[in-house]
Parts: structure tokens; C-alpha cells; sequence
């Protein structure tokens, strides 16, 4: 059985112990089958990792013996499972990664959370539910949602979607011009995909050379330029998310991205600049020479 760990069930929506819904089930209903499973899970039992104090379950067995009834939940993320038989609990035990595999293939899914989902829900979901919130412009839902956007762009959706989302925040900065600047400024920080990354500093190059609406929305700006510099001296890394294989974050082309982005803040105050330049005193001999080439420019257009 397949659960969804990550919210309470929807009205009518199969659960197990009212409180995981069910992604899929399969009925092991062969001999072959059968073993096949508790091979994979006596597998994992063999090889126990280390313990962490989450439990959010993605997979569970269930099965009879004469008139009492066994759970079996798995969580592979923290190496527990916890055991139930006939309602009453038996405790827990560690479980190594080894056997969930097998577990997803019975299943028919490519993970222990399947590609194309978060939260049980298909990303096209989200897009939608993001489009009709920010549309409708209800600032309480948009608060609950911020995260989840940014988590949507930065880390799942393959780059034609994160550009729809893109193409949202270009439209709403003008009614909400902060809370579109957090979003690329959590974007550029934490992103695991390369183009949503990419995509969140060409826009925010774009939005930052048109004249700040007010003080506090020049100040997001200028508070965004020390995230630019933090990615401008990453190096390379390679990142995992949501069972997809490790991706390039950081690149050549990123980091010169955020040397053009930091170099549309034109407007900002020489003191702020100079802010920026005295950070760079920790950094390597290339790497400070490379942030001065950039910085000193944009303080000698401050001081005019």
C-alpha cells in the first residue's frame, strides 16, 4: 500500500488509521508475490539505518492471521517502521533503504514519493490553485501557499511549468512588489533545479532596474544583493529532491546571472555598497578580485 504522509485525508478519501490517505494498493495475492515483498522488507530490516525522530510513512503492508489484523508501516526516510496487530501497537524498529525498490515497482510507482506529485496531488493542481489565489489577490492563501510555491519552482517542476509561475510574479509584482521579491529571493537561495534559479535572477535583474516604488521596496532589493553574492561565490553543487536524480544548481552560467542581477541594483546607496565590498574581504584572492570588478562600479555610480 502506498500512503500519503505529507496532509490529512480529504473528505471521503480512503485512509489508513484515519489518518494517512492511500495512494495505491496492490492485492499480493500469488505465493511469488507474496514473497516477493517480504523479501524486500525482511531486506531492509537486515541492513537498519540510522534512526531520526520523523515518522512519515509512504509505504505499509497489511495482512490477516486468522482474526487478527497486521499493519506494518514503513518509513524509509527516518529507517522506522511501526507495527500494529489488531489495533494495538508492538513498537518499532529500524529499516534500512535496501527492499523500497521493490516495494515502489509493486506499486507502479518511480519513488517513495512518485514523480509529477506533491502532497498526493499532481503539480497542474498547484499551478491552478496558485493562479486562482493570486488572481483573486486573498493575501491570507497566499501567505499559506508562499512556501509551497517556492518549493514547486525551485525544486520539482520542470522548467516550461516554473515559467508559468515566473510569468505570475512579473504580473503581480506591481500589487504585490515585496511579496514577489521574497519568492525569488527563497528561489535563488534554495532552488535545487538550475533553471528555476536561472529564471528567478533574469527576473529579478528585470524587476530591479525599474525605479522602486517606495523605500521598503527598494530596501527587499538591496537586501537581495547579499543573496546575489552568496551565489556568485558557490561553487558548483549538485543537489537531490523529491527522488530526482542529483542536478547542477550552481553553474558558470547561474553565477554570472547573479553578477547581472547585482549590477542592475544601480540605485543603491553607497554605504550598502560598500557593505558588500567589505564582505568580500574573506573571501579567496580570484574570488575577491572577481566581486571588486563587479562591486567597485556600481559605488562609483553611487557617489555621483
Amino acid at each position: 500500500m502506498g500512503l500519503i504522509c505529507e496532509r490529512s485525508p480529504d473528505e471521503g478519501e480512503s485512509s489508513l488509521q484515519g489518518e494517512y490517505p492511500i495512494r495505491s494498493k496492490v492485492a499480493l495475492t500469488s505465493p511469488e508475490l507474496r514473497a516477493r515483498v517480504l523479501g524486500a522488507l525482511y531486506e531492509g530490516l537486515t541492513h537498519g539505518g540510522p534512526v531520526a525522530m520523523c515518522f512519515e510513512p509512504h509505504h505499509a503492508i497489511l495482512a490477516t492471521h486468522g482474526k487478527e489484523r497486521w499493519e506494518i508501516l514503513v518509513c524509509y526516510a527516518c529507517s522506522r517502521i511501526a507495527v500494529q496487530r489488531g489495533g494495538a501497537s508492538l513498537g518499532r524498529a529500524s529499516i534500512g533503504s535496501a527492499g523500497s525498490e521493490v516495494l515502489n515497482q509493486v506499486l507502479g510507482q518511480d519513488g517513495n514519493i512518485p514523480s509529477g506529485e506533491i502532497q498526493g496531488r499532481p503539480f497542474d493542481y498547484w499551478i491552478q490553485r496558485l493562479k486562482q489565489i493570486e488572481e483573486g489577490d486573498r493575501d491570507g492563501e497566499r501567505g499559506v501557499l508562499g512556501t509551497l510555491r517556492a518549493v514547486l519552482i525551485g525544486d520539482v517542476l520542470p522548467a516550461e511549468n516554473a515559467g508559468q509561475i515566473l510569468a505570475q510574479q512579473r504580473r503581480r509584482f506591481a500589487k504585490a512588489p515585496l511579496d514577489v521579491i521574497d519568492f525569488l529571493r527563497r528561489v535563488i537561495r534554495e532552488g535545487r533545479r538550475a533553471p528555476a534559479r536561472l529564471g528567478a535572477l533574469r527576473l529579478l535583474k528585470e524587476l530591479a532596474r525599474r525605479e522602486p516604488s517606495d523605500l521598503e521596496v527598494a530596501q527587499r532589493f538591496v537586501d537581495s544583493g547579499t543573496d546575489l553574492l552568496v551565489v556568485i561565490r558557490e561553487k558548483v553543487r549538485g543537489e537531490v529532491g523529491y527522488d530526482q536524480a542529483p542536478k547542477t544548481a550552481t553553474s558558470p552560467e547561474i553565477r554570472k546571472a547573479a553578477e547581472s542581477a547585482l549590477g542592475a541594483i544601480t540605485w543603491a546607496e553607497a554605504d550598502r555598497v560598500e557593505v558588500w565590498i567589505q564582505d568580500t574581504a574573506g573571501d579567496g584572492p580570484l574570488t575577491q578580485e572577481r566581486l571588486l570588478g563587479l562591486l567597485k562600479p556600481i559605488l562609483e555610480r553611487a557617489k555621483k
